[in-house]
């Protein structure tokens, strides 16, 4: 095992910057997620740690060395790309040690690490099969073995599960976690799905535009996001947004959005009266938009007119249009309503958060 460390590291391909000075720590043992959309510049730091692509900038630590002169095989990394690129003429069990061979290692020890991973993956029955005679999923595992009997100090994930079908990619994304676990080896998972990145991932490091928005834990990213970026990248449905002015009113931080007017938590009036009088933008998750009435003191009641209505079996989402803004809301699975059809909406304002709309940064997140 080893901890991860990027420092100032950038690539540029054409003057164009797809990672951007980075600085990441990736601890001893711990399984990190890279996540964002496509193009901001994640594989790319990934083929740079395995050493597939040279670096314009910055260094690359491994296990407390600098590995960004060595070649890829001398890093002690394994990378499993999205493609399983399988032998097709080989069996699993040829296909597991053809790593192994060419790096001389001996055979008695190349049968015992195949051995091994097949037992770890559950694969022992596939050993004699070749790709052709295997599933999508179990093509995948062969993909992992590959790279666990070369029994590395860090695993490189490169969107191993995007191939996928989605009942084996369900099933695979926990047999990774357990994996990851049994093994306790330093792993980097790429994804642009924040789903699967919120379910794998020990920390998230979100990404955009070749920068790192946020380091940390899932939940933490997801509660307490800093930026409007991550606020809206992170969560499915994405988190609603209502442009307005801030001011303060008898002491209560209100927000006015014509012709709504939300009074926000008033314990949080201090750190906003230096915003009173300027442009915020509020944000709101869609399970904190709801159609029943709560008690207290943050919840206002506001009318609203059903677009749409989404049952999905355990919950429903519905697309509401409420002040000449849409939001989307997260509700029971009993709640069928009909386009066209007249609501009250109640916003749990004390989880909403408030983003500078110039820089995008967060200027409170009232749920911490």
């Amino acid at each position: 095992m080893a901890e991860v460390i990027l420092q100032n590291l950038s690539k540029t391909f054409g003057g164009v910057a797809v990672v951007d000075g980075i600085n990441l720590h990736v601890q001893d043992g711990e399984l990190l997620v890279l996540v964002g959309p496509s193009g901001c510049g994640k594989t790319t730091t990934l083929r740079m740690i395995a050493g597939l692509d040279e670096p314009t900038a910055g260094e690359i630590h491994v296990g407390g060395r600098s590995v960004r002169h060595l070649a890829p095989k001398d890093r002690h990394v394994a990378m499993v790309f999205q493609h399983f690129a399988l032998y097709p003429h080989l069996d699993v069990a040829r296909n597991l040690a053809f790593g192994l061979k060419l790096r001389r290692v001996p055979r008695a020890k190349i049968e015992v690490r195949v051995r091994d991973a097949a037992r770890t993956l559950g694969i022992e029955h596939l050993l004699q099969r070749r790709p052709a005679e295997l599933s999508g999923g179990e093509r995948q595992r062969v993909a992992l073995g590959r790279a666990i009997v070369q029994d590395p100090q860090v695993f490189l994930f490169d969107e191993p599960l995007s191939n996928l079908d989605a009942r084996w990619r369900e099933s695979l994304r926990m047999d990774l976690v357990g994996l990851q676990r049994q093994l306790g080896t330093t792993t980097i998972h790429v994804t642009h799905d924040q789903r699967e990145a919120m379910m794998l991932g020990q920390r998230l490091a979100v990404m955009n535009a070749g920068r790192i928005q946020q380091v940390g834990p899932p939940l933490k990213v997801y509660h307490a996001p800093a930026n409007r970026f991550v606020a809206e990248f992170i969560g499915s449905p994405p988190m609603n947004f209502l442009p307005g002015r801030m001011q303060i009113v008898d002491d209560t931080p209100t927000l006015e959005c014509p012709p709504l007017r939300l009074k926000l938590p008033l314990q949080y009036s201090p750190p906003l009266q230096s915003w009173s009088g300027r442009e915020v933008t509020l944000g709101i998750r869609p399970e904190d938009v709801r159609t029943a009435r709560m008690d207290g003191e943050n919840w206002d009641a506001l009318p609203a007119e059903v677009l749409l209505c989404q049952p999905l079996g355990a919950e429903t989402i519905l697309r509401v249009r409420c002040g000449g803004q849409e939001l989307t809301a997260r509700v029971a699975a009993d709640r069928n309503h009909r386009p066209g059809e007249m609501l009250n909406l109640f916003l749990d304002l004390a989880k909403s958060h408030l983003f500078d709309p110039l820089s995008g940064q967060t200027v409170l997140s009232f749920r911490r």
